[in-house]
């Protein structure tokens, strides 16, 4: 499969996507980290990587976290790396990351996906989205 490439309008895509999510509750399957990753890759390159095992199938933690053991054999760090290897998504050094480049960190709840913006990766909470500073993840992955 070809690495993903930005569109060439990928900026205005993907901050609509990120201020649209400003005003969404979590939602399991709609507006969860990893719903919210797609989302943002979607905008910014036209293909949703969540569309063939995790789009429209789940609305629970059980769920997803199921869809995402099927997927790739394990939790969420072996799903983006399965996807980031399918996808020529490079995984790089957090230092590195820019924006709308993927970013995960450790969190009360386990590890959680977000997206780059600035020295913040932004990662869905009960309501909208939250800011954590990016030099407290432990992996990243460049989007296209």
């Amino acid at each position: 499969m070809p690495a993903l490439q930005r569109r060439p309008d990928w900026e205005p895509r993907l901050i609509a996507t990120i201020e649209a999510a400003c005003e969404v509750s979590f939602s399991w399957g709609t507006h969860d980290c990893f719903s919210f990753a797609c989302n943002c890759a979607e905008a910014m390159t036209g293909v949703d990587l969540a569309a063939p095992f995790y789009r429209g199938k789940v609305n629970s933690r059980t769920q997803a976290y199921g869809r995402l053991k099927r997927y790739a054999g394990g939790g969420l760090q072996e799903a983006v790396d399965k996807i980031a290897r399918s996808h020529g998504m490079a995984e790089v050094m957090v230092t590195r990351a820019r924006r709308g480049d993927w970013a995960m960190m450790l969190t009360p709840d386990g590890d959680a996906l977000g997206v780059v913006l600035g020295n913040k990766i932004y990662i869905p909470a009960e309501r909208g989205i939250h800011g954590w500073l990016v030099h407290g993840c432990h992996a990243a992955w460049r989007v296209g």
